[in-house]
């Protein structure tokens, strides 16, 4: 099995994207692997609900241990491909994201929409938006974009 720093330089080399240095870098990072991770790839990661939406520790862990010694990671890299059902789960997540793909107020709502809606099952979107207003209260003032997000299809099919 691969090492999830060796992962995180896959989706790395994949996506083109990814940074590790600011942390509207680090945003970006953690809502891209939480997105994919709900798509069905498993990353092995367990995400919390912090301020910003989902984070992982042990991703952030992992990102900085393969950010700051990638030489380590770089012959794991080399030998490993990814799965058709794994590319296949990509190519929908960077269809599906668009251009938005580095807009981390973007990704955060999307990831955050998706958290709550997988944490609290038994609530409909409106029961959902009363959890991230409370939670979030500056997402209230752009209601119509939380609408926008709910309505996308990262979010649709958990309706």
């Amino acid at each position: 099995m691969i090492s999830r720093p060796a992962e995180i330089w896959l989706v790395k080399n994949h996506f083109g994207y990814l940074e590790y240095g600011t942390p509207v870098n680090r945003t970006i990072l953690q809502k891209t692997f939480y997105l994919i991770q709900s798509l069905g790839v498993d990353f092995r990661y367990i995400f919390y609900g912090y301020l910003k939406g989902p984070y992982s520790p042990a991703l952030a862990k992992d990102a900085y241990d393969a950010f700051n010694d990638p030489v380590s990671y770089k012959e794991e890299v080399n030998q490993y491909r990814l799965s058709g059902r794994v590319m296949n789960l990509f190519e929908k997540y960077k269809k599906n994201v668009g251009d938005k793909f580095q807009e981390p107020n973007w990704l955060e709502l999307l990831s955050s929409l998706r958290f709550l809606k997988n944490n609290f099952p038994d609530k409909d979107w409106k029961g959902v938006k009363e959890i991230l207003y409370a939670d979030k209260p500056f997402w209230k003032e752009r209601d119509g974009l939380v609408d926008e997000a709910i309505q996308h299809p990262l979010l649709i099919a958990l309706t």
